[in-house]
């Protein structure tokens, strides 16, 4: 017996080691040898489905989380994350389900609340998506997250002004302590936006540019702006860039192939556009 609890402790460290190394597909298979040298198997199933998740093996981690749930049906974490992976598989009903039984059995945790605002945004239920963002914020009011997201709902609900409230007070949860945290510095360059405040729109998506230099989204907000700015040539630059970090930015083509028709360039702008519409076609299959 101790030598196979040392085999569990030993296998669990190594598989803890991969996961925290980004090597989810290994961390999991180890996850996975360790299940018959574990006393509690419902936690390492959990580090099993989390690898998997993170791996976007979503069909394997659901089948590893209804085991799970299977063992232990009030395990808040199980269902949470059934929860996640479900909808990420397309089965909404059953995603909320499992999310809604997971606040069920542990309603002091944030984290379901949050899933749950994430899915009602989605499916256009913004008042719902604020309702569950302000519990968020009743358990944890320094969730800048919730800020952030609950800002996009009121979007939803056309309430700009209450949008803009919400991203100034995760704006000011993040500026300093989160320096990598991007998100809310597009959403409100997308905001500016939409309102014709082009310049401070510029800036906002420049600022989320500088946090996260990674991010196509970022790169197309500001090249957006720049466009609307009449700075072609700067914008093209911006949106090209946009586009070698995700080519998948259907709108990103769109006002590639306008600011390259612009500096007189009008075989690429076709081409652009020609990318645009076929991208177009493949964004409702998308989820975030």
């Amino acid at each position: 017996m101790l030598a196979q609890a040392q085999d569990c402790t030993r296998t669990l460290l190594r598989a803890s080691e991969l996961y925290e190394s980004r090597n989810y597909g290994q961390s999991a298979r180890l996850f996975q040898e360790a299940l018959p040298l574990c006393p509690q198997q419902v936690p390492v199933l959990l580090n099993v489905a989390k690898s998997q998740f993170m791996e976007q093996a979503f069909e394997a981690a659901s089948e590893t989380l209804e085991e799970a749930v299977r063992r232990d049906p009030a395990n808040p974490t199980a269902l949470k994350l059934r929860g996640d992976v479900l909808y990420l598989l397309g089965q909404e009903q059953e995603a909320e389900k499992s999310i809604v039984a997971a606040i069920k059995y542990d309603p002091q945790n944030p984290e379901p609340y949050y899933a749950l605002g994430r899915i009602y945004y989605q499916q256009n239920r913004f008042a719902e998506s604020v309702a569950q963002f302000s519990k968020v914020l009743e358990l944890d009011p320094k969730s800048f997250r919730a800020y952030d997201n609950m800002g996009l709902a009121f979007e939803g609900l056309n309430n700009n002004t209450r949008a803009m409230e919400q991203y100034q007070r995760a704006l000011a949860l993040v500026h300093k302590d989160h320096p990598d945290y991007d998100w809310v510095y597009g959403n409100v360059s997308n905001l500016l936006y939409k309102e014709g405040n082009y310049s401070s729109a510029f800036q906002f998506a420049a600022e989320a540019a500088n946090r996260n230099p990674s991010s196509g989204r970022n790169f197309y907000l500001g090249g957006k702006a720049l466009a609307r700015l009449g700075k072609p040539d700067l914008a093209a630059k911006w949106l090209e860039k946009a586009l070698t970090l995700d080519a998948s930015l259907s709108e990103a083509h769109y006002q590639y192939a306008h600011v390259l028709r612009k500096i007189g360039k009008p075989e690429d702008a076709d081409r652009e556009l020609k990318i645009f519409q076929e991208t177009k076609t493949k964004e409702p299959q998308k989820r975030r």
